[in-house]
């Protein structure tokens, strides 16, 4: 997949960063009241699978996915505790919009998330 970096301001659906599929996206708390990083998916397929995983491997980093569709319906959750990375399949419309929220809000400043998306 293509790499990008995560964009601020996305802190909102509103401000939500468009992403590509497939696509990693690197990510961090940017400041100290950076609490969630929204992304903007249109996905190609039936399917979008969704891995969240730690740029920085420790006990202490959690990190939260949170997928929603294009209402604001939440339609899953991925948690990615203590380190250890997740993932999730879920079934989509195609070409309908989703959003992906990363919540960033319970781990260190200086630590990163990446988050791959792609679309069957």
């Amino acid at each position: 997949p293509t790499h990008v970096y995560e964009i601020e301001p996305n802190n909102d659906f509103a401000k939500a960063q468009i992403i590509e599929l497939p696509m990693m996206v690197k990510g961090h708390k940017s400041f100290g009241s950076d609490y969630s990083d929204f992304f903007k998916i249109i996905p190609e397929g039936q399917s979008m699978q969704v891995m969240l995983d730690h740029g920085t491997k420790d006990y202490n980093s959690n990190y939260r996915a949170y997928i929603f569709d294009f209402a604001g319906n939440q339609l899953e959750v991925i948690e990615a505790l203590k380190g250890v990375a997740a993932e999730s399949k879920i079934g989509v419309v195609k070409g309908a919009t989703y959003f992906i929220k990363v919540d960033v809000n319970n781990s260190p400043d200086n630590f990163g998330y990446e988050l791959r998306v792609y679309s069957n």
